[in-house]
């Protein structure tokens, strides 16, 4: 009744990777023409960061949760400075 039981096969798995991929692009997308205005955020998606907006971040070295500013943001990572002097700069995906 539950029907044919889905495998685990490589076949399956890139194709849920190329969904996220495209959905991931879609999102990308929507935030480049929120940036410039075009579009207005959709209410299901998080705000765009934004350089100097505070955030808690992931440091990529230690794995740990530390406050920063975002000095720089690309698609799919940003630039923060902690606020910890010893940790300085990192790039976060």
């Amino acid at each position: 009744s539950l029907g044919k039981p889905r495998r685990l096969s490589q076949q399956f798995l890139q194709e849920e990777r190329d969904k996220l991929e495209q959905y991931r692009e879609s999102v990308r997308k929507h935030y480049a023409e929120v940036r410039t205005g075009v579009r207005e955020v959709a209410t299901d998606l998080a705000r765009p960061l934004t350089v100097g907006q505070r955030v808690i971040a992931c440091h990529p070295r230690t794995r740990e949760i530390h406050d920063g500013s975002i000095l720089t943001v690309d698609r799919n990572r940003c630039r923060v400075q902690f606020d910890r002097h010893d940790l300085g700069v990192e790039i976060v995906l």
